[in-house]
């Protein structure tokens, strides 16, 4: 009796494993990747006071604000002037109501001149999923992305 035991509890044991893994691969999974700003451009938006920005993808960071300062939001957007991809980073906080869902973004954003920090870190971590990568030439700001009313 001990033996048909022995047999079936690996059995159930590798089941449930496959079971439990297959739960998590329908998660979005994410990994925290350390972005080298040094190797960017940070993008000054000339013109107006304002730049008109398009939400294409929000990556609100996973970990706590006290761990480290250069844990930071990413909002992969495009600057609708120019037609460039832009990387807006905020620091640690939770994302507003407004950008948390990018998927339904339909709210016009914008980026205000005064907002845009000119110092920052020579590095920033980000949670993204693996498969993310940075293009070269990208351009960067620590902005606040501001709604539009119209």
């Amino acid at each position: 009796m001990k033996r048909e035991y022995l047999y079936i509890l690996p059995f159930v044991f590798n089941f449930s494993c496959l079971s439990a893994g297959d739960s998590t691969l329908s998660k979005t999974k994410t990994v925290t990747k350390v972005i080298l700003l040094s190797k960017m451009k940070m993008d000054s938006l000339s013109g107006s006071s304002l730049t008109d920005i398009s939400l294409i993808k929000t990556y609100p960071t996973k970990h706590t604000c006290d761990e480290d300062k250069r844990y930071v939001n990413l909002y992969f957007c495009r600057n609708d002037n120019s037609r460039d991809t832009l990387l807006v980073f905020g620091y640690c906080q939770q994302p507003p109501a407004y950008l948390a869902n990018d998927s339904d973004n339909k709210n016009p954003l914008a980026i205000a001149k005064s907002d845009i920090q000119k110092r920052y870190p020579d590095s920033v971590f980000v949670d993204v999923p693996p498969s993310f990568v940075i293009a070269p030439g990208s351009k960067f700001v620590f902005a606040r992305l501001l709604p539009l009313v119209e």
